[in-house]
């Protein structure tokens, strides 16, 4: 067993950390500072039988927050600050907990993977990363034993409403991962496959390895790819 696979599983420092890095992903957005203010409208005082919020010559309310074209009481505003502070070593040591539970047989099933009778963590040969097809790909994850895992992410779930009509209409489930240390032809062969994703080990963080902030994804790591992340990571944490 790999000393990378060997560290403490913390899932509240995993997810902690998880949540902090998230917030570096949303876009800032605000409105309009006059949205809702373009109007003449002024209130029409008391004994007048009707509320105090401002109106046209015409009666209909305007500007405020709780009337048709008004204003919102509480906008959102692009200068507000999403990003949150973590400290190095907290980052890293969460990837590395991230990194064991890859390794653990009752957190990845748990997630939902169907791994059957394998052993982990899986290991591949350096030379699955000259796979060039997707055909192929989807070959060598049958031969490995991820037939059921594959059924699993193929199947998506059709959404209505507002997920629809902004683009999210299909929800479909998180497969495995294959980790390499270049890039190489795999990464483009995969790409067609449901679910699955492969990323460099340099680049590997908390977003590939615990989605949600949920540890013990399915990984398979090519050989090469352990090495580049204990000098990456275990390097850096001892420092």
């Amino acid at each position: 067993m790999p000393s990378i696979f060997k560290f403490d599983i913390r899932q509240g420092l995993i997810h902690r950390a998880y949540v902090i890095m998230s917030k570096a992903w949303y876009q800032p957005k605000g409105r309009d500072p006059l949205a809702g203010k373009r109007t003449s409208a002024k209130s029409w005082g008391v004994d007048r039988g009707l509320s105090r919020v401002p109106r046209l010559g015409s009666g209909r309310a305007r500007f405020a927050p709780s009337v048709v074209k008004g204003r919102l009481a509480h906008p959102p505003v692009s200068v507000k600050k999403l990003r949150r502070k973590l400290n190095r070593k907290e980052r890293l040591r969460a990837t590395l907990a991230a990194v064991s539970a890859t390794a653990n047989q009752e957190l990845v099933r748990s997630r939902g993977h169907r791994i059957g009778q394998l052993r982990l963590p899986l290991i591949l040969d350096p030379e699955i990363k000259k796979i060039s097809k997707t055909s192929e790909v989807r070959e060598m994850l049958e031969n490995i034993g991820l037939i059921k895992e594959l059924e699993r992410v193929g199947d998506f779930k059709e959404r209505s409403g507002a997920p629809a009509r902004r683009g999210r209409r299909f929800k479909r489930k998180i497969g495995p991962l294959i980790v390499v240390d270049e890039n190489c032809p795999l990464q483009k062969a995969s790409l067609n496959i449901p679910g699955l994703d492969v990323v460099n080990a340099r680049r590997l963080s908390l977003r590939e390895l615990a989605p949600g902030g949920q540890p013990g994804r399915l990984t398979l790591w090519i050989e090469p790819a352990i090495q580049v992340i204990e000098r990456r990571l275990i390097e850096r944490n001892a420092a």
